[in-house]
């Protein structure tokens, strides 16, 4: 069963985001669909056809960059994986919550924080 989905009809946000272009237009990444679909479906609780999978996934995020703290990413400095900027992060994950929040009419009602929104990423 695959959660990648051509058919939006069920998922409002999902429709609006294709409606406005708003990942074309506003450069975000692609994952963005998928975190608010994945997101779409854990909101849906036990009715989800997702739900055992959703239960399945890691809970914790704290050992992947977008949650990283200064520290972790002073240990990184010189290293290959610091070619990954913990700003470059940040404004990844931010910056495309952020445009979900003034674009996306409908995103702010859900509720989804952005740490909900950088589980969702990190779970793509």
């Amino acid at each position: 069963m695959s959660i990648i989905t051509t058919d939006f009809t069920p998922y409002p946000l999902l429709l609006k985001l294709a409606e406005l272009d708003i990942v074309r237009n506003y450069n975000l990444a692609q994952s963005t669909r998928v975190a608010i679909l994945i997101l779409s479906e854990r909101a849906k609780g036990e009715q989800s056809k997702y739900h055992l999978w959703i239960e399945s996934l890691p809970k914790g995020t704290s050992e992947y960059p977008v949650n990283y703290t200064d520290e972790e990413w002073e240990w990184l400095k010189g290293t290959n994986f610091a070619s990954m900027s913990k700003e470059k992060n940040d404004l990844w994950t931010f910056g495309d919550y952020k445009v979900l929040l003034a674009h996306l009419p409908g995103f702010k009602e859900t509720g989804w924080t952005l740490d909900d929104f950088k589980w969702a990423v990190i779970m793509t």
